[in-house]
């Protein structure tokens, strides 16, 4: 329960990461179980790092709108 606590923060929160961090923040799980978590979430292994996703696709923007009154004299 706690790996998918760990791999939905470093989703939105990383672009990239080491997997020595990786693998070290998952509970230093074995290069097979980094593996499968890299698999399962859809990122992408390069080498010594992985790849998250690119985090300017995900923001979101909200148009605000502020409506001030004055009181005129």
């Amino acid at each position: 329960m706690l790996s998918i606590v760990v791999c939905h923060l470093v989703g939105i929160s990383f672009q990239t990461i080491e997997k020595d961090c990786l693998s070290e923040q998952l509970g230093n799980i074995s290069d097979a179980d980094l593996k499968m978590w890299i698999s399962k979430y859809g990122w992408e292994d390069k080498g010594d790092s992985v790849f998250i996703t690119n985090q300017e696709e995900l923001v979101k923007t909200k148009k605000i709108t502020e409506k001030i009154s004055f009181d005129s004299k």
